[in-house]
């Protein structure tokens, strides 16, 4: 019986090596037709045999071995492009409080559902201060940011917690974090609308036309950012 929750099925899971599936699987991550948690697979009426645990893992294991490249060809394939607003246009100060601090407090300290507030003060760096006003915004930022590679989410009350994609991201080693680096910036859905559609600066600009000014002279440097992660990473066929 198909899953009327999940474009994906039990018999899909137990031929989850046939390079097809790898294949669709990373389209349907990348397309966010799948999420970061496979909620489905705690529910008591799944259909399909596999643990949450388990499907995320096969999940990080594809996306360790496919090049970025490998994916940026895959998702090209009868691309769907999003709809951009001014919150899908990321914003922050340090890309590795994005990556790396947020999913790791969440974690290591195992808190679940903290403010943006608490957040920003987790991250503030040795013999630093800042407002709580500051501790929020930077914690908002960065939180978003990481939420959007899939790392963690908030709730309606803007409580974070982390997903189960993101708990298995901060258990890999050095090496496969910096390997998943630029496949999760490219998750983005508006850095996948800019590679799809050229990579150039013109395409990027396009997407920050809808910000005011000023805004747009903050997150052009973080766009710049996130885009030469992804370049890199396809240009060396990492």
């Amino acid at each position: 019986m198909d899953c009327k929750i999940c474009p994906i099925d039990n018999n899909f899971w137990l031929s989850i090596e046939n390079p097809g599936n790898e294949i669709f699987l990373i389209k349907e991550f990348y397309a966010h037709k799948v999420d970061t948690e496979f909620s489905c697979l705690n529910n008591d009426l799944k259909l399909c045999a596999i643990s949450q645990k388990n499907a995320i893992s096969n999940l990080v294991s594809i996306l360790l071995k496919y090049s970025c490249a490998q994916i940026l060809d895959i998702i090209k394939n009868d691309f769907k492009t999003y709809d951009i607003e001014s919150k899908d246009i990321p914003q922050f100060s340090d890309f590795d409080d994005c990556y790396h601090s947020v999913i790791d407090k969440l974690v290591c300290l195992n808190i679940d559902g903290i403010t943006y507030e608490k957040m920003g003060f987790l991250l503030r760096k040795p013999n630093t201060t800042r407002t709580p006003i500051a501790d929020h915004k930077y914690g908002e930022n960065h939180s978003k940011v990481a939420a959007a590679m899939g790392l963690c989410s908030f709730d309606k009350k803007h409580l974070l917690r982390p997903t189960a994609f993101g708990k298995c991201f901060q258990s890999l080693d050095s090496k496969d974090k910096l390997n998943l680096r630029s496949k999760l910036c490219l998750y983005i859905p508006l850095l996948q609308n800019i590679f799809v559609q050229g990579n150039t600066d013109d395409i990027m600009d396009k997407y920050l036309n809808i910000l005011s000014e000023s805004t747009q002279m903050r997150r052009r440097s973080n766009i710049k950012t996130l885009r030469t992660i992804i370049s890199d990473s396809v240009d060396y066929g990492l």
